[in-house]
């Protein structure tokens, strides 16, 4: 069947000798493009280390499979840094996620259940990793952003004091009142009437 078939063969472009003996072969491109500094990394040291505060090492390094105590280089250490930072950053992503919802649904009822279902997070992780980037907890910054709000109201609005607390997210003006008067020191009415 080959016979009957006669195809012209692809014109191949003309390389020099030392060309071809020079040219890198098509698996180090190839490597070359696929391995970044993470996988180099992870191809020397699994990660599974502790810093020795006394001796400069990291401990408990997996290297082919056995336990060793390998020296590091700062080089390393740099390296290591940079590998946690984007589990840091998907923290902060999602905080930032938290915050902009809060700012964005301030005036609606937040409970922590509620955000813990619309981020799939655990609620006791949810208020740790919250705490952990904002020194806040959930409650108080949803309480200082709605002040904040009544505040601004309360100075560009004559609208009476129970419809503001309404309209920030409080269903009781005794509530409103109280969280009002602890953050800002004076009560709505007396804020009012400092203006």
């Amino acid at each position: 069947t080959d016979s009957q078939y006669s195809l012209p063969e692809a014109a191949q472009p003309a390389i020099s000798e030392t060309a071809s003996l020079t040219a890198p072969a098509a698996e180090e491109i190839v490597r070359g493009q696929n391995t970044n500094v993470t996988q180099i990394f992870h191809e020397k040291v699994s990660i599974s280390y502790v810093k020795e505060s006394n001796r400069g090492r990291m401990s408990g390094l997996n290297t082919a499979g056995q336990q060793n105590n390998v020296q590091t280089t700062e080089k390393d250490w740099q390296i290591a840094r940079k590998l946690e930072k984007p589990e840091r950053v998907k923290k902060l992503d999602r905080i930032g996620e938290v915050l902009h919802f809060i700012h964005t649904n301030f005036d609606k009822e937040i409970s922590l259940e509620q955000l813990s279902q619309t981020f799939y997070l655990s609620p006791y992780y949810l208020c740790r990793e919250f705490k952990k980037h904002t020194n806040t907890t959930i409650v108080q910054y949803l309480n200082v952003t709605r002040i904040m709000n009544a505040q601004r109201k309360l100075m560009e609005t004559d609208q009476s004091i129970t419809q503001i607390s309404r309209e920030i997210g409080f269903s009781n003006i005794t509530h409103f009142n109280r969280v009002f008067k602890s953050i800002t020191g004076v009560s709505p009415t007396q804020f009012r009437k400092q203006l």
